[in-house]
């Protein structure tokens, strides 16, 4: 099953580089969200770098980068191989249906991650904020939140890509299922990595990786029929 998933996400890397149609939306969205902020901050005379403000404002800005910007990489995972007529042939080769949501699951945590890491980067571009020299554990927080929203995501996505309103489905889906398992946890214990809280985002990160063990286990008995329908 793995060398299936491995060989599904090494397409999709490959058609990727060709296109860069997914990873450029994405970097160019994150940009425009930080810029906006950006401004904002500067027009109500916000300073990121008070502790206080920083613990509370900076963790949901970079999540909606995160969020909106991940929903940009999910839409298309199944919707092109839907529309060009592809997801057939996925569908008829001789491998477990799960196989193929792993190699998607893959290329979606690492475009999401690296667009999330690069946005990371542009909020202390921007706002010129190192973030309370806890880089790591941001990315930590980061990896683990993206790896959820990925997770859960690629069942989304595969479950809307065949419909006719499925790019109003799609975030309406992923803002159901992740706002409050995936999100507010992740927003939580990033806030709480900030101010150096880490039984708290301990207590968070649980939350966030329990909904991955959840969400895989779903997937891995649900996924099948999904793409049946």
């Amino acid at each position: 099953m793995i060398s299936e998933a491995l060989a599904v996400a090494w397409k999709d890397f490959r058609l990727e580089l060709r296109t860069r149609e997914r990873l450029s939306s994405m970097i160019i969205f994150s940009i425009m969200v930080m810029l906006s902020f950006r401004f904002a901050f500067s027009f109500f005379g916000v300073h990121a770098e008070d502790p206080v403000l920083s613990a509370s404002l900076v963790p949901p800005m970079l999540w909606i980068a995160f969020f909106f910007a991940g929903m940009l990489g999910l839409a298309p995972v199944f919707a092109k191989e839907t529309d060009t007529g592809t997801l057939n042939g996925l569908l008829l080769a001789p491998t477990d249906r799960f196989a193929i949501y792993l190699g998607k699951f893959m290329t979606s945590l690492f475009f999401i991650f690296l667009v999330s890491l690069a946005s990371i980067v542009f909020f202390a571009i921007f706002f010129n904020y190192d973030y309370a020299g806890q880089w790591i554990g941001i990315a930590g927080v980061t990896l683990l939140g993206t790896a959820a929203y990925a997770s859960i995501g690629v069942t989304v996505s595969a479950l809307a890509s065949t419909a006719k309103t499925r790019d109003v489905l799609l975030p309406l889906l992923l803002i159901t299922v992740t706002l409050f398992t995936v999100v507010v946890p992740s927003i939580n214990a990033t806030s709480s990595i900030l101010m150096n809280d880490y039984e708290t985002a301990l207590t968070n990160i649980r939350y966030v990786a329990a909904f991955i063990l959840i969400s895989f286990v779903l997937s891995y008995f649900l996924f099948d029929e999904v793409l049946e329908d």
